[in-house]
């Protein structure tokens, strides 16, 4: 009886991980929190219920499999990874089973063993499924990975579990001893989770809030602009009798210079974009208004269609970027901004370039050979989110980021493909 309990408990656990190994190599499921909820808990029943019955190895095989098999349906791989990631979850299993059971017990196929073990072997599936998240995180080039503190809690709970095993003799404490760190384990890990994506949508709150205001200002733009229109409008009768005098005189010089001050009079110093795309005009008028306003040099080169799909990434992209560019350039003696972005044949170029502190003031790592430059902010949390935003989408659309730093600028050049 009380190895059933800590059977089940442990394998509740198991199967937990099962569906974060797989969460991690397959992406998300097509499935409703119910629905992973009933799909997984199949799974945890069968794979249980046929050990608890026949004990047999073989039976334990199939089933896992044919169970992962099922699992890995339910996401948008093909078939060929999908089979890949069973094989691959399923020898780490069996690795692992085999370092937490057989090495300590003289396993005989068909007989039972004592469950303390199979808690020691989901011990080390916790391990080898948060060095994975790390691993298949880092080729990703995201920011937000696990950290390596969180592998302490159960290789500390495995040393407990081995050192009672040999001390206590009693059976009783050693299963209390064996949930209670399962559960302390999955409670961690649940808890961990939620820290991470309560700051998943902290990130995108801020970014809705930063819509907001970019809305918010582009609507103040458009007002203004109007308000010109409607003022030269109001005086356009004035202005066509003073052009007529001119050229009854033939003064094609003032003609033109009069023509110019109107023009002029047109001009809205805070629409420094106007692409006829609102989402992409808001965003690069608010920053770039804000960067004006910071003491930047501010100079924008901007050729897009009025229509373009997914521009709430394209927004987060600029916002993103921007705002770090600002950021930068204010520790700098010469605030300078540059931005140029052009789209052709679905190509769109992204060149955002700012002046700050030199190379000095970088910190540098290696992902994969390539540089990757970290953040010299105080909130490097949040800052790493809207980085790994970035290359997510770049990544999603088949595109390419390249940062270039010099002395005096730093650049950060993208490439996305877009079918409008």
């Amino acid at each position: 009886m009380l190895d059933g309990l800590l059977c089940m408990t442990a394998n509740a656990f198991r199967t937990y991980l099962i569906k974060r190994y797989i969460d991690t190599l397959a992406g998300k499921s097509r499935l409703t929190r119910k629905q992973e909820f009933g799909a997984y808990g199949g799974f945890f029943i069968l794979t249980v219920g046929l050990y608890l019955a026949f004990h047999t190895a073989w039976v334990n095989v199939l089933s896992n499999i044919i169970g992962m098999i099922i699992l890995t349906g339910f996401y948008n791989k093909p078939r060929k990874v999908r089979l890949f990631i069973v094989g691959f979850i399923y020898l780490i299993l069996a690795g692992c089973d085999v370092v937490g059971v057989w090495l300590f017990v003289d396993y005989v196929d068909g007989e039972g063993f004592d469950q303390i073990f199979s808690v020691l072997s989901v011990f080390f599936v916790f391990i080898c499924e948060l060095l994975t998240e790390k691993i298949v995180q880092k080729r990703r080039n995201t920011d937000t990975v696990q950290n390596f503190s969180l592998i302490i809690v159960p290789i500390i709970s495995i040393i407990l579990l081995i050192f009672l095993f040999y001390v206590e003799q009693e059976k009783m404490p050693l299963i209390i001893v064996g949930v209670g760190l399962l559960l302390l384990n999955f409670f961690l890990l649940y808890l961990y989770n939620a820290l991470c994506e309560a700051m998943a949508k902290n990130y995108e709150n801020e970014i809705l809030r930063q819509q907001v205001k970019s809305y918010a200002n582009q609507l103040d733009v458009i007002l203004q602009s109007e308000n010109r229109v409607r003022a030269l409008r109001h005086d356009l009768k004035h202005h066509l009798t003073e052009i007529q005098y001119l050229a009854e005189k033939n003064n094609t010089t003032e003609i033109r210079d009069y023509i110019l001050r109107m023009q002029a009079s047109l001009q809205n110093p805070n629409e420094m974009v106007s692409t006829g795309n609102m989402e992409t005009d808001s965003v690069l008028n608010y920053m770039l208004q804000k960067a004006r306003e910071k003491g930047f040099t501010v100079s924008a080169k901007v050729k897009m269609p009025k229509t373009v799909i997914h521009s709430y990434n394209l927004n987060v992209i600029l916002g993103n970027l921007l705002e770090n560019a600002i950021e930068a350039g204010e520790q700098a003696q010469e605030k300078i901004l540059n931005v140029n972005i052009c789209m052709k044949q679905g190509v769109l170029r992204i060149e955002v370039e700012n002046t700050y502190q030199g190379k000095g003031a970088l910190s540098e790592n290696s992902n994969h050979g390539r540089p990757a430059y970290l953040t010299t902010k105080a909130d490097k949390e949040q800052h790493g989110i809207g980085l790994s935003s970035v290359r997510q989408i770049v990544e999603e659309n088949n595109g390419s980021m390249e940062l270039i730093p010099d002395e005096k600028f730093f650049r950060v050049r993208l490439i996305l493909y877009y079918s409008n």
